[in-house]
């Protein structure tokens, strides 16, 4: 009986113990609550952004590489890249801004700023579904900053040039031009890409324009950087990183020097053979749901792909090949005449280039050495729309537009007026004569 008190005792202490200990952890998970949302007021909620990438492993480096280049001085809120597990990062949907091109800003102060908006699915351009309307003839741009449009409003942009290249060639059809390129992207995400994209969207048409992005050395290669991403410790990584207090504590550590770092930028983000396997892949992929293929060299600054590309053309015959660098170049063989036609480009162009234009007469075409400005896509748009219908798109879009009519009640589609296949073969000829 006397054991019976002390027991009691005993009892109580640990419930007082526990009771504590509750109470104290409850306390520190008020107190982190608090900071949070106090983090969170104070503007550090930017939680899914890549400032917290692992600078060495992820290519986080590289993404404030471009964080820098596209220079957003106004937006609707957060950063425009955000980490993703599968592409490493992509664009924040229903991001809109304005920005400046960081380069042309260290050559002058005139650089025009340009206009962007993100959509829902994460890609730039108007909003789309996975399914396409009927009687649609749907084209998928797949590519890196040069099919996003970088430097360049959203009427500028090449896939929007080729949709209004291809109405004028053919304007009783109905065409739809999605734009998935995305800012640094390699074809090793490109390819991503086209496993996802391609099969849901049914497009007929497949544009592959990747290249520079793929010459960047890295320490590691984008096989790699993807691998790590995928693993277990990178998922409890971005887990944490969601919490504006982890960020906060972050931004307090020391950061490494780059001496300290010891970067070793032997690897090319995706070698060249690799670069081959990646497009051969995503051309692949495209045949095998029935859309043609479109090869697109917009190797401006380095040629890291350009061989690639030729050869995998002249493998098969089916894919057509558009030489973006040799395009604008022949198109400024008069340049006395481009500044007649286009006195506010030429105008632009003189005055940040200076001296350099004269050298290289195609930066009347550029935004800055890698990316082609509204005009230079304007160009590319309109010799791709030929040789897509060239290559034979005039009877598939004869066949959407017979099986739209076909749907249409009798009496609505007795007063319809079909192009018709011999006024398509003329317009054909028009548009894919050699231009003197």
């Amino acid at each position: 009986m006397g054991d019976a008190p002390e027991k009691v005792r005993d009892k109580n202490r640990r419930g007082g113990k526990t009771r504590r200990l509750l109470f104290a952890l409850i306390a520190v998970l008020t107190v982190l609550f608090a900071v949070e949302v106090i983090l969170r007021v104070a503007g550090l909620d930017e939680i899914h952004g890549l400032s917290g990438l692992d600078m060495r492993r992820d290519l986080g480096d590289f993404v404030r590489f471009l964080e820098w280049d596209i220079n957003v001085e106004k937006s609707s809120g957060g950063s425009l890249f955000i980490e993703d597990s599968e592409f490493l990062w992509r664009f924040r949907p229903g991001f809109e801004g304005w920005a400046r091109d960081f380069f042309l800003m260290t050559v002058t102060d005139q650089a025009p700023r340009w206009h962007f908006r993100i959509n829902k699915r994460g890609f730039r351009g108007p909003d789309f579904e996975e399914v396409a309307a009927p009687g649609t003839y749907r084209v998928l741009c797949l590519g890196d900053s040069c099919i996003f449009g970088f430097g360049a409003d959203e009427e500028d942009t090449f896939p929007v040039r080729l949709g209004s290249q291809l109405e004028a060639i053919c304007p009783s059809c109905r065409f739809e031009v999605i734009n998935m390129g995305v800012s640094g992207y390699s074809s090793r995400q490109g390819l991503e890409l086209a496993k996802r994209w391609i099969p849901r969207l049914a497009p007929k048409v497949v544009v592959v324009a990747y290249g520079t992005n793929d010459w960047w050395r890295r320490e590691i290669t984008d096989d790699e950087a993807m691998a790590r991403a995928r693993t277990l410790t990178a998922g409890l990584n971005r887990f944490l990183r969601k919490f504006a207090t982890v960020k906060f504590i972050a931004d307090l550590a020391p950061k490494k020097t780059e001496r300290e770092r010891g970067d070793i930028l032997l690897s090319h983000r995706v070698a060249q053979l690799q670069y081959e396997k990646n497009v051969e892949t995503i051309a692949e992929i495209a045949l095998k749901q029935g859309a043609k293929v479109m090869l697109m060299d917009v190797n401006f600054y380095v040629p890291y792909g350009t061989e690639a590309l030729r050869k995998i053309s002249e493998r098969k015959q089916d894919y057509l090949y558009l030489d973006a660098v040799e395009i604008l170049a022949r198109s400024l063989r008069d340049v006395d005449r481009f500044r007649n036609e286009y006195p506010v480009n030429a105008e632009v162009a003189e005055k940040i280039y200076d001296r350099v234009i004269r050298s290289r007469p195609i930066f009347y075409l550029m935004v800055d050495p890698v990316h082609p400005n509204g005009l230079g896509n304007n160009l590319l748009a309109e010799k791709c729309a030929a040789m897509l219908i060239g290559a034979g798109l005039d009877r598939q879009m004869v066949d959407l537009m017979n099986a739209a009519i076909e749907s249409l009640p009798a009496a609505r589609a007795k007063e319809t007026h079909l192009f018709s296949e011999t006024a398509l073969e003329e317009r054909l000829k028009e548009v894919t004569q050699d231009r003197p």
